[in-house]
């Protein structure tokens, strides 16, 4: 409606109605259709592409590079807990890798290079911010016994170092 020259205001003189509930969505919003905490909105809609992806295409290796990040993702919206004991039997030298327990938090290293913090994607293996393509599996005995370490690469390679303290 014109109030005077230049001006105008626009007064509702309708409400659009759902003609199953007879509601409308003012106030309440409208339902997602996956619900999610707001700040892991955006992984929960990456994860939903992938898996559309990983249904539809049938190459192997895009397979498991989807599901590579995927997990990751899903790690990082719901965190596994790994207990302080079993964080600590971790800890120590495999070849040329190092694990450390600093404040509650393990650690990575390898000889010569940066130390990155782990992040558990399940309760024996973790995967790094600023390494993508690696994670680090915690090999163990039938006893429990930690033996070893496989490092595990997105390519699908792995390698495994042997504990030496």
């Amino acid at each position: 409606m014109a109030i005077n020259e230049g001006f105008a205001i626009f007064v509702p003189n309708g409400r659009a109605i759902n003609p199953i509930t007879k509601t409308n969505w003012e106030v309440v919003g409208v339902s997602p259709d996956v619900s999610v905490k707001s700040e892991l909105a955006l992984e929960q809609a990456q994860i939903l592409a992938l898996q559309k992806l990983l249904a539809t295409n049938k190459d192997e290796q895009m397979q498991n590079s989807y599901t590579w990040i995927m997990e990751s993702l899903q790690a990082m919206m719901n965190t596994p807990s790994v207990d302080d004991e079993t964080m600590k039997s971790y800890a120590g030298t495999y070849e040329d890798r190092s694990v450390t327990y600093e404040g509650g938090r393990l650690y990575y290293q390898r000889k010569g290079r940066q130390k990155f913090p782990m992040t558990p994607i399940s309760t024996d293996t973790f995967m790094f911010k600023d390494l993508e393509y690696f994670r680090l599996k915690f090999v163990k005995d039938p006893e429990g016994k930690v033996t070893g370490v496989s490092g595990l690469y997105d390519d699908g390679h792995s390698d495994n170092s042997k504990r030496t303290d």
